[in-house]
């Protein structure tokens, strides 16, 4: 029953997102910022315990990523820009912690945990926004499909492989189900995901440079997912949220993209340079 629910939540999403992604426009970035403010708060539901503390960083730094992410999508603005609100954001965070000290002993934790999640929830997804931008024409979507194809690669091949030949744990104390036999059946969804993505709808890409990206996502898909693990044990919670039917929370569904997302826009970045 859970399986049903995990593919029938796919298949009404995942239109919805490829859409999104592929037309760009205010929709995309309406989508953006929605899931910059769902994975923030998600994120602070793992590392600050106290709900009320939790609704107002969520507002501080939601709206502040929100303006980040204005300045990325209007051209003129420059990056010092964009960084100008991200240090307001953790200015504004720490203020929060000094106007409502709340436990002494537990206010440098609020402050560092809430510019924490800003920085690993929040700042992909706007990298991804950035990346949409890139080039001429759907170079930039097509972009964010190489990323998701080579993350879902990744899981999908390290899950059968895992299922089939696990015998050894990766990581026994995070994560006891993942082995390394399932970590290698990743690497080579990434790397076939790649070739696949640049043979089909990606030509801009040099064969060295997919073979690299799908070597680097290797290990960076599995490592978001330990990582969100991490936060989950920390704070002993099963799932990130309920938002998701059969998945759990947003942050459950995009834990690797967002350590994927980074090196796809540097990546970017290096094929279209001039």
């Amino acid at each position: 029953m859970n399986l049903l629910l995990r593919i029938a939540s796919a298949l009404v999403l995942l239109p919805l997102v490829l859409s999104a992604i592929h037309f760009g426009g205010p929709f995309f970035f309406a989508l953006v910022v929605i899931a910059v403010a769902i994975a923030i708060y998600e994120g602070l539901g793992l590392v600050l315990p106290n709900l009320q503390q939790r609704r107002l960083q969520a507002l501080i730094l939601g709206a502040t990523l929100g303006g980040v992410a204005g300045l990325i999508v209007d051209p003129s603005m420059p990056a010092a820009a964009a960084l100008a609100m991200l240090i307001l954001g953790a200015v504004l965070s720490a203020a929060e912690v000094v106007v409502r000290p709340g436990d002494i002993e537990g206010a440098a934790k609020r402050w560092t945990g809430s510019v924490f999640v800003a920085l690993y929830a929040g700042v992909p997804l706007l990298l991804m926004l950035a990346l949409r931008q890139l080039g001429d024409g759907d170079i930039g979507a097509r972009f964010i499909y190489l990323c998701m194809a080579a993350t879902w690669g990744n899981d999908t091949l390290a899950y059968f492989t895992g299922r089939a030949f696990g015998k050894h744990p990766l990581h026994p104390v995070i994560s006891p189900k993942k082995t390394w036999e399932g970590f290698y059946g990743g690497a080579a969804g990434s790397v076939a995901a790649a070739l696949i993505c640049r043979a089909t709808f990606l030509p801009e890409l040099a064969l060295g440079e997919a073979l690299v990206f799908g070597l680097v996502m290797a290990p960076l898909v599995p490592l978001g997912d330990l990582a969100e693990s991490v936060l989950k044990r920390a704070a002993g919670a099963k799932d990130s949220g309920n938002l998701i039917p059969g998945h759990g929370g947003l942050l459950d569904r995009i834990d690797a993209l967002l350590f994927a997302l980074p090196w796809t826009y540097l990546l970017a970045l290096y094929t279209l340079r001039p």
